[in-house]
């Protein structure tokens, strides 16, 4: 086909995949590899604009909403990116798994509208105004290939609905699901649920916790150099998240994170469940089941109000570590929620600092 490439005066690749599990596979290697083969093979030199939405979901709309993607149409749409350009895209699925509608929308009335034209490379299908004006043909193939792309999420998510729901009920019959959610004191072995080597620490948990409160858990456990279930060292919240689990007295919930349902005599308890509940509310009455850490410490004026260049919002952090001569060091600073999930690398910032300005 006979393509007018050297009229754009910008032709960025955009990826995205949607889980992070993703990330360590090869799927944003194989999009960019396309990309520079493609434009290898023309003579092409991709603009400094290209850009990846690691972990985002194309089904929700995600990379639209918050993603990368969403912030190039903003600029091109501002006038920011010169026109008319070329967005290249593995297949129709990378720009997102809306309903037909939607995309359609998205495309003529962000894109197209605004002199961003697409390349599906795996179909060779250029998508501009003049194209589908002049052919129909070319509405036809991307139509079909946004379809196509919508209903497979719709069936992947029918089939993740049925076999979480699937899971639920063989939780709620006592057999061993999903071992991938069980607590780090917790194997599967043989078709049963054993504690492993790990308990003894979690022992020693909440036999701390029986005359300590969450921060003096912690500095114990810390202080006898035994670390937390990521191999860190121990912290309030962490020892809180341990204590506070209904694992410890042998329940899981029938949801990941949500203790609303939950399967008793389903864990080998490491406490009674009436222990379990009378040390929680021992730890409450000693008033120390609501701390917050070094937060309390942390006055940001921006916070709340303040966002990050990826549109995400920016709030206070605080790590503290000791030195070799024992001296523990406090540093505040600012993060962007995205970091969290991957979705923003813009680097963290001393709090004294960004207050100043």
């Amino acid at each position: 086909m006979d393509w007018d490439l050297g009229r754009y005066r910008a032709v960025i690749s955009y990826r995205r995949f949607s889980s992070k599990r993703q990330a360590k596979g090869a799927s944003e290697a194989r999009q960019q590899g396309m990309a520079a083969e493609w434009a290898q093979q023309h003579g092409i030199t991709l603009s400094p604009l290209s850009a990846t939405d690691a972990g985002l979901s194309g089904f929700h709309g995600k990379n639209l909403e918050v993603g990368a993607l969403g912030k190039l149409l903003e600029a091109v749409e501002a006038g920011a990116v010169q026109t008319p350009a070329l967005l290249l895209l593995e297949a129709a699925d990378r720009f997102g798994r809306r309903p037909p509608i939607e995309a359609l929308q998205t495309i003529f009335g962000r894109c197209l509208k605004n002199g961003l034209d697409l390349l599906l490379l795996d179909r060779n299908l250029l998508v501009t105004s003049d194209a589908v004006n002049g052919d129909i043909s070319v509405l036809i193939r991307l139509v079909l290939e946004i379809d196509g792309a919508h209903a497979y999420s719709q069936r992947l998510s029918r089939r993740m609905l049925n076999a979480h729901e699937h899971g639920r009920i063989r939780i709620k019959a006592g057999e061993a699901a999903r071992p991938g959610w069980a607590p780090s004191w917790i194997d599967l072995i043989d078709g049963h649920w054993q504690l492993n080597t790990y308990a003894t620490v979690i022992r020693r948990l909440l036999e701390l916790l029986r005359s300590n409160g969450y921060n003096g858990t912690a500095k114990r456990l810390n202080d006898e150099g035994l670390l937390s279930p990521r191999g860190k060292q121990w912290t309030a919240g962490a020892v809180t998240h341990i204590a506070q689990s209904v694992a410890i007295a042998g329940g899981r919930p029938t949801r990941r994170r949500d203790a609303a349902e939950v399967a008793w005599d389903y864990f080998p308890a490491l406490l009674d469940r009436s222990d379990w509940e009378a040390l929680l509310r021992r730890i409450e009455n000693r008033g120390d089941a609501s701390y917050k850490g070094n937060q309390q410490e942390t006055h940001f004026i921006g916070q709340a109000i303040s966002h990050c260049v990826c549109g995400r919002p920016v709030g206070a952090r605080v790590a503290s570590y000791k030195t070799r001569d024992g001296d523990r060091i406090i540093k505040r600073y600012t993060r962007c929620r995205g970091r969290g999930d991957g979705t923003c690398k813009q680097p963290a910032l001393p709090l004294n600092t960004v207050q100043w300005h």
